[in-house]
């Protein structure tokens, strides 16, 4: 059972949530000469945990008619457990708000591996910006390359890196497609022609 605030949180987390629902994304960040890749995938059922909420569902018609009535923003508190407290909602919920669609804000920013740092126990990539980091993980047990989000944090991206790398190119796909067929982004006009014959296969 969730109060009304956290529920009012989610209605409005999941709206930007589900722009980006339903695909896998490849992105390409770092300088000249040193390319990194990372492949994304963003599904329905990751979106609970991300805003520190598990749902009280077992069957998969069940998670999908819970995500859609939240969607709706219906009244799904029966539905929703919190694991943890209000303010730390609140905290990713403004992080979610922040920095999560990386297609519209892929300019402000930035992208960088979690080392050297107590997140690098939480995941292996993050994005964001001065107010606000979304971690990217690898599935448990899992050999798939595809990332999905894990952690929402309203905490500086400096506070993982100090060199941070800029976003220069997103691709999608629907999740069930074999190639990736969009341009989400392009830092700069045509960087998808120079940055082809980087793209791991």
């Amino acid at each position: 059972m969730i109060t009304s605030g956290i529920m009012k949180m989610l209605h409005e987390s999941i709206q930007i949530y589900d722009n980006l629902c339903g695909k896998n994304y490849l992105i390409a960040f770092g300088t000249k000469n040193n390319y990194n890749f990372m492949q994304l995938t963003i599904r329905q059922s990751s979106f609970w945990h991300l805003l520190g909420c598990c749902l009280d569902e077992d069957t998969n018609a069940g998670k999908r008619n819970t995500y859609l009535r939240c969607k709706n923003k219906e009244d799904i508190s029966d539905k929703v457990s919190s694991v943890h407290n209000f303010s730390e909602i609140e905290g990713k919920y403004l992080a979610m708000k922040n920095v999560f669609d990386f297609i519209a804000k892929a300019k402000e920013i930035k992208i960088c591996y979690a080392e050297n740092c107590p997140e690098e126990y939480l995941f292996k990539i993050g994005t964001g910006n001065q107010t606000g980091i979304i971690g990217y993980d690898y599935p448990n047990n899992n050999p798939s390359n595809l990332l999905f989000p894990k952690s929402a944090q309203l905490k500086s991206i400096s506070k993982i890196s100090r060199s941070p790398d800029r976003i220069l190119m997103i691709l999608s796909k629907n999740i069930n497609e074999k190639y990736y067929d969009r341009i989400e982004f392009e830092v700069k006009k045509n960087i998808c022609s120079e940055l082809i014959e980087h793209i791991p296969d």
